[in-house]
């Protein structure tokens, strides 16, 4: 199954949500649907009285089961009273947090598209295949947004409002931080549920602080980070001025092919040190890249 966008609708000039990758939602949903039933996130189906049409299993009859679900017929033979279960997923919420600071918004490789511009279409993914699961969504960012673009998105049918609300999202200069946007998510009371967080995690205080945060809350983190070519391997060689993407804070440096193949080497321990720590805490964790296929991003996202 190709679930592939064109070229043109990665491009940096097309919209972030055009009908291919609508098509492209579709086609991943009845791709997960296929490989996993109807989860989301591998996560399993509950059994609970009346909740689908054919029953998996029985228990004793407590006082307040709905006589519907009474097994008469077994009632009849064996002389006790037991209510049928049915399988059914128990509705579950996904919330959106968004990493929309300067660091994402920039974009020094030509051509490429925006990490701000991968991470909305990935929200996008996700709020997709959540609502047609019958998932609840929420959508919240790093930095200051509307609080119109705040909101909750509980069927299907509203995806559009989601995709409208993410697509208005822009990058802003900002000092705002994973832990700015947790206290964001935390401070709006949201419900417990799966935290999907798009960001580069570019954060000085790192991950765990944050999560623990998350997962002392009952949510379950899971983390996807996007990452651009320049960020692995920049193209500065000689005197250089760097500056802060969120501030008006600069640095002036002399940089060689030594100081860069030391940086590559530090970006790489980096990475893994992300993999490692959400691997033994059971977190999840999920990289992506400007320059990658969204085939190639979608079939990781089918093996989820």
């Amino acid at each position: 199954m190709s679930l592939s966008l064109s070229a043109t609708s990665m491009s940096a000039q097309s919209p972030v949500f055009d009908d291919a990758f609508r098509r492209c939602c579709e086609a991943l949903h009845r791709a997960r649907q296929h490989r996993s039933g109807q989860r989301f996130l591998t996560r399993p189906l509950a059994t609970v009285p009346g909740g689908g049409t054919e029953a998996v299993e029985t228990h004793d009859y407590h006082t307040g089961d709905d006589f519907r679900y009474i097994d008469w017929n077994r009632c009849a033979r064996h002389d006790e009273l037991v209510s049928r279960q049915f399988p059914r997923i128990i509705s579950g919420w996904v919330h959106l947090l968004v990493d929309n600071t300067g660091s994402m918004a920039n974009s020094p490789d030509q051509g490429s598209p925006k990490k701000l511009r991968l991470a909305q279409q990935l929200a996008g993914v996700w709020g997709y295949l959540a609502l047609a699961n019958g998932d609840r969504v929420t959508l919240d960012y790093f930095a200051s947004e509307p609080a119109a673009s705040r909101q909750s998105f509980d069927r299907l049918a509203e995806v559009e409002t989601l995709f409208a609300a993410l697509a208005a999202c822009e990058g802003q200069r900002s000092e705002a931080t994973l832990n700015t946007g947790v206290d964001r998510l935390l401070d709006a009371q949201r419900p417990s549920g799966l935290v999907m967080v798009m960001s580069d995690l570019f954060d000085a205080a790192g991950i765990v602080p944050a999560a623990c945060r998350l997962a002392e809350a009952g949510h379950t983190p899971f983390f996807f980070q996007i990452l651009a070519p320049h960020d692995a391997r920049p193209a500065w060689r000689g005197r250089v001025t760097l500056g802060d993407a969120n501030s008006d804070r600069q640095l002036v440096a002399t940089l060689d092919a030594d100081d860069l193949a030391c940086y590559a080497q530090e970006f790489s321990a980096f990475c893994d040190s992300l993999r490692q720590v959400c691997r033994r805490a059971n977190w999840g964790f999920l990289q992506a890249w400007t320059n990658e296929t969204f085939d190639t991003i979608t079939t990781r996202l089918i093996r989820l």
